[in-house]
């Protein structure tokens, strides 16, 4: 008996080295802090590279988007951002991860106007080509409540982009923002997007620019996206936090392992993988 414990401890600890590195999340990658010209203005963005990513994704914060990015760790806003806070298990998918300020000319803030500007296309093509450079993967936009405007303005003008994922989309107007899109995103020209879309929501999102009933006028909207999906999750807690914070249901707080592996999972069934 002495001997089969020997052999039980010796094959436990070939295997645990295995385990540990096929496990989600287990191993650790070190972001950089990236800054390239676009325009006339400097980009900065977080950049998380696997190292052999299957696909890459643009992030986009919510609110101003102004991150206010110094460092890879350090920045002056946003930091409990859904897609900021989570950018780390991206990664742990295999992904490689941009999470993008707001322009140098526009570190005060970016509003509707400029998210759907042909300068912030211009901007969100320039990282896109900067992260086909590091790795000729498919490039995946992923925004998030005013961020969204951002994704889909990259799907309709941005080259090359591989497909498109909406969290709480903005559907409903703001009147302080004094635009004419009464539905939000769902006035954008969707039409031209005809990359794969992933619609995720919660069902329980109480803010009220970005209700999940809206999620499927805004399918009908995207007819020559092929295919777009639609997802609503439930669950998770909310401590006392406005309906429209990031960590409220509209921000996945307390499920966003599962929000996240639902895009994992639609990214990596809608992209053909290159070599890197």
């Amino acid at each position: 008996m002495r001997g089969a414990g020997k052999w039980c401890a010796r094959l436990a600890a070939a295997l645990i080295p295995a385990l540990l590195v096929n496990a989600p999340y287990a191993v650790a990658v070190t972001p950089t802090f990236v800054a390239i010209e676009t325009r006339s203005a400097k980009q900065t963005f977080i950049l998380i590279k696997p190292d052999l990513p299957v696909a890459s994704v643009i992030l986009f914060a919510g609110g101003n988007g102004a991150l206010g990015l110094s460092s890879a760790s350090t920045m002056r806003w946003g930091a409990s951002n859904f897609l900021v806070r989570t950018r780390s298990k991206f990664a742990a998918h295999d992904l490689m991860v941009a999470v993008m300020d707001a322009p140098s000319d526009h570190q005060d803030g970016m509003n509707p106007q400029f998210r759907m500007s042909q300068e912030h296309s211009e901007d969100i093509s320039a990282v896109a080509k900067y992260l086909r450079g590091r790795a000729n993967v498919p490039v995946w936009l992923v925004g998030t409540s005013m961020g969204t405007f951002s994704a889909a303005n990259g799907a309709i003008g941005a080259p090359d982009v591989a497909g498109l994922v909406l969290i709480s989309t903005i559907t409903r107007p703001n009147p302080e923002w004094k635009i004419a899109a009464t539905h939000g995103v769902a006035s954008m020209r969707l039409a031209s997007i005809k990359v794969p879309t992933l619609i995720l929501s919660h069902r329980e999102d109480q803010c009220e620019l970005t209700p999940a009933t809206d999620t499927s006028a805004l399918k009908n909207r995207l007819t020559a996206a092929k295919p777009v999906q639609v997802e609503q999750l439930v669950g998770g807690s909310s401590p006392n936090s406005e309906p429209c914070g990031p960590v409220s249901s509209h921000g996945f707080w307390g499920i966003e392992d599962e929000a996240i592996n639902r895009i994992a999972e639609f990214i990596k069934a809608h992209s053909n993988r290159r070599e890197p």
